[in-house]
């Protein structure tokens, strides 16, 4: 986090070729997963983002559904994983971000 009070990474910690999204705490303990739960084949991509004030963290996964590319944000222990785009059409998928 840009305060250093979190490290966040991406990481097949739990699961075998599972990709999700994990924060600890810089001595290493309280080790949490944040993202929410996978579909079937789901995956966090790696280019999550800490919000300049370190509040949250944004990232692009196919969560809910299989090969359908959304934006959450989540708190740094885990809790409040918001889905934030709108719908989008069949196949579509958020293909970038950034905090401004």
């Amino acid at each position: 986090a840009p305060d250093s009070s979190r490290i966040a990474y991406h990481a097949d910690q739990d699961t075998d070729n599972d990709n999700e999204l994990y924060t600890v705490l810089p001595d290493g303990t309280g080790n949490t997963r944040v993202n929410g739960t996978l579909v079937t084949n789901g995956d966090v991509f790696n280019d999550f983002q800490w919000a300049p004030d370190s509040s949250r963290i944004a990232y692009r996964a196919d969560q809910d559904t299989d090969n359908d590319i959304e934006l959450y944000t989540v708190l740094p222990d885990g809790t409040s994983n918001t889905k934030v785009n709108g719908p989008h059409v069949s196949g579509g998928g958020i293909l970038s971000f950034a905090w401004e």
